[in-house]
């Protein structure tokens, strides 16, 4: 997977054909959209959202590979995030 589309900057980005971490930091929503990645369920870990706590987001890839997404919380300080095909 790559990432096509993002209102914050993403660095640090390590992919793989089930899985894509990185840090991200921005203002206003999380959005995003990574293309070739696999089709179906993914789940992803976000941690530093401020809350002292990881959170979980669920997003669905589409048959083409293009998996759109919002991470939580504010990205004012970078945030980590983790994203496994189910």
């Amino acid at each position: 997977p790559y990432l096509s589309d993002s209102r914050w900057q993403v660095s640090g980005v390590i992919a793989t054909p089930c899985t894509i971490s990185g840090r991200a930091q921005g203002f206003g929503a999380g959005e995003m959209v990574w293309a070739g990645a696999k089709p179906g369920r993914w789940v992803f870990t976000v941690s530093g959202t401020g809350s002292g706590k990881a959170t979980s987001v669920e997003a669905t890839a589409s048959s083409d590979g293009v998996l759109s997404l919002a991470l939580p919380g504010s990205a004012i300080e970078t945030l980590s995030f983790e994203g496994r095909c189910r």
